[in-house]
C-alpha cells in the first residue's frame, strides 16, 4: 500500500512482460483517497491465459510495503490459501518472526534503504525501488531477472534520483532475508 507500490508493480509488469515468456496482468486498485492512501496492486504472470481480471482472490504471493497494513486491513491475508506462497514484507524485523504466515517469508528494510539514500522525504521515504529488488530476488528462480534487467524501467518510471534508485534496487536485491 502506498509508498510507490503502484510504480513498483508497473516496473515489474513491463520488465516481466518484455524479458520473460510470461503473460502479464497488472491492475492497481485505489481507495477514494489517491495520494498517500493505502493501495492494492495486483500483478499476475502466467505462461497461459490470465482469466482472472482485476483483483486476485487467491494469490500465491503477497508483498506488504507497510506493516501497518496488517492491523489496518484485517482481511489482508484473506485468500492466501494455506499460507503456501511467498510473503515479502518491508520491515527491519527478521523473517523468522513471521513464521507461519507463509511457506516462505522474506523481509527487507526497504524503508531504511530509502532513508539512507534520501528517496522521498525524511517523513515519507519511498521504498519502491528497494522493494522491486527484493521481489526480483524472491522470484529469481522463476523469473530469472536481476537488478540489471529492470534498470531501464526504473530509469523510465522513476526519473528523479536515478542513481539513488538504482542503488536501492541493488541493495533490495542483495539484502533480502528469507525464512522457509
Amino acid at each position: 500500500g502506498g509508498e510507490g507500490g503502484v510504480i513498483a508493480s508497473e516496473v515489474l509488469a513491463e520488465a516481466i512482460g518484455m524479458l520473460t515468456p510470461y503473460r502479464i496482468l497488472q491492475s492497481p486498485f485505489f481507495g477514494t483517497e489517491r495520494s498517500g492512501a493505502p493501495t492494492l496492486t495486483f500483478l499476475a504472470f502466467s505462461t497461459g491465459p490470465i482469466k482472472e481480471r482485476g483483483t486476485i482472490e487467491h494469490p500465491n504471493g503477497l508483498v506488504v510495503f507497510n506493516t501497518k497494513l496488517f492491523s489496518v486491513v484485517p482481511n489482508l491475508m484473506n485468500g492466501f490459501e494455506n499460507r503456501v506462497g511467498k510473503l515479502i514484507v518491508n520491515t527491519n524485523e527478521e523473517p523468522s518472526g513471521m513464521n507461519g504466515l507463509a511457506r516462505e517469508v522474506f523481509t527487507i528494510d526497504a524503508t531504511g534503504i530509502a532513508k539512507r539514500l534520501k528517496l522521498g522525504s525524511a517523513a515519507f521515504p519511498i521504498p519502491n525501488a528497494a522493494m522491486v529488488g527484493a521481489i526480483l530476488k524472491a522470484y529469481e528462480p522463476i523469473l530469472r531477472l536481476g537488478p540489471d534487467d529492470v534498470r531501464k524501467w526504473i530509469e523510465k518510471k522513476v526519473p528523479v534520483k536515478i542513481k539513488e534508485n538504482l542503488e536501492a534496487l541493488r541493495l533490495g536485491f542483495e539484502s533480502l532475508k528469507v525464512h522457509r
